[in-house]
């Protein structure tokens, strides 16, 4: 009975995690489009979608479209919580847990009604 119980809300909570992520990138993924570029050592990762079903991961040479690159760009987008109002610093400090060398980022994002925003950081 108290493995079923620990079960139960394990699966309760992954089930709740999930519907966070979809529910955080949800306001983005509404957008007409979303292209964020991130350089570290000498290796340029691209996450690009256009609305509605357009996905695209780029890392070096090697181009993912379709769901694994949703996977992708939705992976970045619960870890970066971008929204119209964040700041370029706290998005580099999210992005330093998957690319510690980080050199560039560049981010365009346009919203549902066309406007653009963008956020652009460099190494110093």
């Amino acid at each position: 009975m108290r493995k079923q119980s620990i079960f139960a809300g394990g699966y309760a909570l992954l089930i709740s995690l999930l519907l966070a992520t979809t529910i955080s990138a949800s306001g983005v993924m509404s957008a007409s489009s979303l292209r964020v570029t991130i350089l570290e050592n000498d290796v340029t990762y691209e996450y690009e979608y256009d609305n509605p079903h357009h996905y695209e991961y780029e890392e070096g040479r090697h181009v993912v479209r379709g769901e694994e690159a949703k996977q992708k760009v939705l992976e970045l987008l619960t870890l970066i919580k971008l929204n119209e109002n964040s700041k370029i610093e706290d998005i580099v400090r999210e992005l330093k847990q998957h690319h510690p060398d980080i050199e560039k980022v560049d981010i365009r994002y346009m919203n549902d009604d066309n406007k653009l925003f963008t956020w652009v950081w460099h190494d110093e």
